[in-house]
């Protein structure tokens, strides 16, 4: 069964982008388990799902863009998370991300 993450992104407090990530039961213990030797905390998963939605929202994102934004869905689900609101940031995007 698929698990779901839901992300609501914030722009000067009112909903700019929304949608839903579904990862397969596979796909989720493949990253799960990479996700061990990837440094990501969950500002840089935030910005990650930030950069995606909206690259989604103007055009389409690569393929690569779409492989991060898988491992900062199963970052956020691994940490319990289903549902989750991100406040834009108004600057650079501040977190660690996958190196």
């Amino acid at each position: 069964m698929p698990r779901t993450l839901a992300v609501t992104v914030l722009k000067e407090k009112e909903p700019y982008l929304s949608g839903s990530f579904d990862v397969t039961d596979e796909d989720y213990a493949v990253v799960a388990n990479l996700l061990e030797e990837i440094a990501l905390d969950r500002a840089g998963a935030e910005d990650l799902l930030i950069g995606y939605m909206h690259t989604q929202k103007v055009g389409q994102a690569s393929e690569d863009i779409g492989k991060m934004a898988m491992v900062a869905t199963v970052y956020m689900l691994k940490h319990g998370e289903t549902d989750i609101v991100i406040e834009m940031p108004d600057g650079p995007p501040s977190g660690t991300f996958p190196q």
